[in-house]
């Protein structure tokens, strides 16, 4: 279960995990349910929840100007209690919102198996909101977990940091990417393109790719810019960045997740130059498709593009750094198809999605078994 599903997947990594996850696990003969909130029938025209593989649920804005946090779905949460016992585990992506936390305590109610994962949304907050939520329902959903899943060390300290005392079952869990067949040419036109593909938010810092790109321009390096993602507040700053330059960069707007891919292997390098970025699912998806990251110290992927020569590391906010990194790699189209098959290598032996799903098998056992030690876990 997800938050939320809408056109061009505003809500990002979740729901890209979970349908990964979903459709391995799939492969390997389980029966798996995707299920999310989605907007109303007026607000979502004809777009269909179910062309992303998720059951999507009718929801509504409680608390105006609260983002994903203030929407409410009672038909999901309705299913959610009405059914909630015919699965043998449920699988929630877990965020501070009254989507996901309230799904999760009555998933516990009905004494079904629970696991949790938080994706980097469960950390410590200055919001009343969320000493609120976290009173209410976050630690003892936490607590009540077979298993919390978490992307790193790193997150797992921000998690005990933030609810100091309490028993969770922590796992450590990368995300997993499918790995597809590339070509094992070296990719690249004579003119290389550069792609940022995120929200325009600020954490992912789109006004500093902006602003590479304009020094680039600027000193005349033959190289492509393409800005893709939802606008959530950035655009209007990145298009004052651009001014006259604006004509060298492609802003393509959203995307559906589907199109994704067909971005990442037409693009020569992929640029996120975000902050404080748990585990990015957008530079796996680079990576299992050949292709360098430039990513910043900050990001929890900047140890595994370090340590497998896939990319470069660059320091946060240093536009100098960032400028010097991509020129680089426009520069040398070799150098690119070596870091482009050192990271396919490495995601294709520690990232791929059997062994995630060979994780999420274990965890959901062992969850089921304590939950209900007698039932038999349906395959």
């Amino acid at each position: 279960m997800v938050t939320w599903v809408a056109p061009g997947n505003p809500f990002g990594g979740p729901l890209r995990v979970a349908t990964n996850d979903a459709d391995e696990l799939r492969r390997r003969g389980h029966q798996v349910e995707v299920v999310a909130a989605q907007p109303r029938r007026r607000e979502r025209g004809r777009w269909a929840s179910a062309d992303q593989g998720v059951h999507g649920y009718d929801a509504f804005r409680m608390i105006p100007g609260a983002g994903f946090s203030g929407l409410v779905s009672p038909r999901l949460l309705w299913m959610v209690w009405r059914r909630s016992r015919t699965f043998d585990v449920v699988h929630v992506h877990l965020a501070r919102d009254l989507v996901s936390l309230p799904a999760a305590a009555i998933t516990r109610l009905r004494r079904t198996a629970l696991v949790v994962q938080c994706h980097g949304m469960i950390d410590q907050s200055s919001r009343r909101s969320a000493a609120v939520m976290d009173r209410l329902l976050t630690r003892r959903v936490l607590e009540a977990a077979g298993s919390v899943f978490v992307l790193t060390s790193r997150e797992r300290a921000d998690v005990e940091a933030t609810f100091p005392g309490a028993t969770m079952r922590f796992v450590v869990l990368p995300n997993g990417v499918p790995v597809v067949e590339v070509s094992d040419e070296v990719h690249g036109a004579a003119t290389a393109r550069v792609l940022f593909c995120s929200r325009l938010h600020a954490r992912k810092r789109p006004v500093l790719f902006a602003r590479m790109a304009v020094e680039l321009l600027a000193a005349g390096i033959d190289g492509e810019f393409a800005m893709v993602g939802a606008d959530e507040g950035e655009m209007t700053a990145v298009r004052d960045v651009l001014g006259p330059a604006s004509a060298g960069v492609e802003l393509a707007g959203a995307i559906e997740p589907d199109g994704v891919r067909a971005e990442l292997v037409r693009c020569d390098v992929l640029v996120l130059p975000s902050v404080d970025e748990p585990f990015p699912m957008i530079v796996l998806e680079a990576l299992a498709v050949g292709r360098p990251v430039v990513v910043t110290e900050t990001c929890g992927l900047a140890g595994f593009v370090r340590d497998n020569v896939c990319g470069i590391v660059v320091a946060a906010d240093d536009l100098g750094a960032l400028c010097d990194a991509v020129r680089r790699l426009i520069d040398d189209p070799h150098e690119r198809h070596r870091m482009g098959a050192a990271g396919r290598a490495a995601v294709t032996k520690h990232l791929s999605m059997p062994t995630v799903a060979s994780k999420l098998e274990d965890r959901y056992h062992a969850a089921a078994d304590a939950a209900r030690p007698t039932a038999e876990i349906r395959r």
